[in-house]
């Protein structure tokens, strides 16, 4: 019956062929489209509870992966652009700070749900090193384009960055090779 009340999921990454499709159109289109556009497929992909969860990680990674090169794409153009030109710095502005904030909540919603299920947590420990590195990373940006504002930074984006950093560091003793991970996605976000 239409497939509603099926164990699977309709969402259309979980498809290999839809999300590879998406991926090569994302990799090709303008920076700032691809930024607005991947903030609704992390918060979709991160909150779909009928994709598998390894599924979820590989799509949450891909999406990762375009979103940071397109984000690093655009940083470059903030700090070029003149002051004089405010709309399109803002619009900029907003862009890149949505998108740093909704890599970040992602993370952190599949990290504590995985880590809430002890069956899920044995399932996902070799990817959990590598999300919580990637968590890190995107609070790093969230607090970049904080001070690009001259503004004060958010608090809760510096507390949750100490306890999740704690957290990966508890971890560390199920999966050997997270510094590795950490290591990674540190020389992965340097401009």
């Amino acid at each position: 019956m239409l497939g509603i009340f099926s164990g699977k999921s309709q969402h259309p990454l979980a498809d290999t062929k839809s999300a590879k499709e998406l991926f090569e159109r994302l990799n090709q289109s303008d920076p700032l489209e691809v930024i607005d556009e991947i903030d609704s497929w992390l918060e979709s992909t991160s909150r779909d509870d009928l994709m598998k969860p390894q599924r979820r990680v590989d799509v949450m990674f891909q999406l990762d992966g375009i979103g940071t090169s397109a984000a690093r794409k655009l940083v470059r153009e903030y700090l070029l652009l003149s002051t004089n030109d405010g709309r399109k710095n803002q619009k900029l502005w907003l862009a890149s700070h949505r998108y740093w904030h909704q890599l970040a909540d992602s993370y952190r919603h599949l990290i504590d749900q995985f880590e809430a299920d002890k069956k899920l947590r044995e399932d996902m420990k070799s990817s959990l090193p590598s999300m919580y590195a990637r968590l890190l990373r995107a609070y790093g940006g969230c607090l970049k384009w904080d001070q690009f504002r001259y503004g004060p930074s958010s608090r809760s984006c510096g507390r949750m960055q100490g306890e999740y950093s704690c957290r990966q560091k508890k971890i560390a003793g199920l999966t050997k090779g997270w510094m590795s991970a950490v290591r990674k996605q540190a020389s992965v976000s340097n401009i």
